[in-house]
């Protein structure tokens, strides 16, 4: 069983300022023509930051990626995404 965490609980919803490009490797750039700001995010960080639509808590979000991509994904490490996204102002403030 698993802690309950702030970042379980919010449906994140991805910053609308930021373009997404997907890089041959895999990885995921996000970029904000405003603030120049440009961030790289693993291939697991990249299907997370899809799936923040506003619509999907971080438990949803672990359990859509391991059963549609087939690849094991714990709640925790959604959750710690999550809080880097937002750290990071990736995701919209507004969004809960």
């Amino acid at each position: 069983m698993h802690t309950v965490t702030t970042e379980m609980l919010i449906k994140p919803k991805r910053n609308p300022e930021f373009i997404t490009r997907l890089l041959p490797d895999g990885y995921v750039l996000v970029y904000s023509e405003k603030s120049e700001w440009v961030h790289t995010l693993t291939p697991l960080g990249g299907l997370v930051w899809e799936f923040c639509d506003g619509s999907n808590s971080a438990e949803q979000i672990a359990d859509t990626i391991g059963s549609q991509a087939e690849v094991p994904t714990k709640v925790e490490d959604v959750a710690q995404l999550l809080k880097e996204f937002q750290e990071k102002h990736l995701l919209d403030a507004a969004a809960s």
